[in-house]
């Protein structure tokens, strides 16, 4: 069973530098990113979203990235790669 405990503190559609983070942890700098076909079909948003998880890392932030169909599909799958970094910054961090 995934522990949750590590997702407290989660702020959804997060301000950052002009642009929204769909999931953020901003105290620990991780953020989620949900990427689909309907929000990336032109070369103008795939590069928004590139420009945006480049500022994230610049500013120390660790970016995880997935697909709507990952979401849907294995929800407990996802939140494994999320909470490893969460746990990790927690600990330097406290």
């Amino acid at each position: 069973m995934v522990r949750t405990e590590a997702l407290e503190g989660r702020v959804q559609q997060y301000p950052f530098h002009g642009w929204v983070v769909d999931f953020a942890w901003p105290e620990l700098k991780v953020a989620v990113e949900i990427d689909g076909w309907a929000h990336h079909r032109d070369h103008k948003a795939f590069s928004r979203d590139m420009r945006k998880r480049n500022a994230l890392a610049t500013a120390g932030g660790v970016t995880l990235s997935f697909s709507r169909h990952d979401l849907t599909g294995d929800p407990a799958g996802c939140l494994e790669p999320v909470i490893g970094p969460l746990r990790d910054r927690m600990f330097l961090a406290g």
